[in-house]
């Protein structure tokens, strides 16, 4: 008989239930209308204020895929006061039997990585540690009510986050897969004004030629 395949839905509802451990209201799979379609952002998480989350479960470059969908977010999901990409590691995928694939899950040893992004004054802020303390972590932020003037460039915040961690974590990769991971060259063309051959690195974010308006 074969042991089924864990799956990033699995893991994240582990993560929603530590949340709501720690008084975060989450509202997992909602849905939202825009003038191109329907968004499906993964989970949105309310109580100070509403955050949106994207999860992903893999390798390093999918969390450049959920910070790619945290533009479209910041575009229409209006009273979300920031959002958080959320990495559960590789290892996860593996099928282990259901009770060993849960140690695992909750293993202090396991790291996942989250990067979140905010319409406040606050730094986009990276962060890694076990299911147990991004929850921590992230219910701190989510529980905070917001007591600054809210920042109107959030969206150019997700992006320029997004090319420093390319920068720093894939700088190996070449211009058609950075475009593919984004979704598409419009993408750059679009929101970054970018034409061919102007996307390059240097050796930090700083040195990037990518133009933000």
């Amino acid at each position: 008989m074969s042991v089924p395949k864990p799956t990033e839905m699995t893991i994240r509802d582990l993560l929603q239930e530590e949340l709501r451990k720690r008084g975060v209201t989450v509202v997992p799979e909602f849905s939202v209308s825009t003038p191109t379609g329907v968004l499906k952002p993964d989970i949105l998480l309310k109580n100070g204020a509403p955050y949106v989350v994207e999860t992903k479960l893999g390798a390093e470059t999918k969390l450049l895929e959920a910070m790619a969908k945290l533009y479209d977010y910041s575009k229409y999901v209006t009273e979300a006061k920031g959002a958080f990409a959320v990495l559960f590691p590789e290892e996860l995928r593996r099928p282990w039997p259901h009770e060993v694939w849960m140690r695992i899950a909750v293993d202090p040893k396991l790291q996942c990585s989250v990067i979140a992004i905010f319409k406040d004054l606050r730094p986009s802020q990276p962060f890694k540690g076990n299911l147990s303390e991004i929850a921590d972590w992230m219910a701190g932020h989510v529980l905070r009510v917001p007591v600054v003037e809210a920042d109107t460039g959030f969206a150019i915040k997700v992006l320029r986050d997004a090319v420093s961690y390319i920068t720093a974590s894939v700088r190996q990769l070449r211009g058609k897969e950075l475009e593919d991971i984004f979704g598409g060259k419009t993408v750059f063309e679009n929101i970054l004004q970018y034409e061919e051959g102007s996307l390059s690195f240097g050796g930090d974010a700083s040195g990037c030629d990518v133009s933000f308006g």
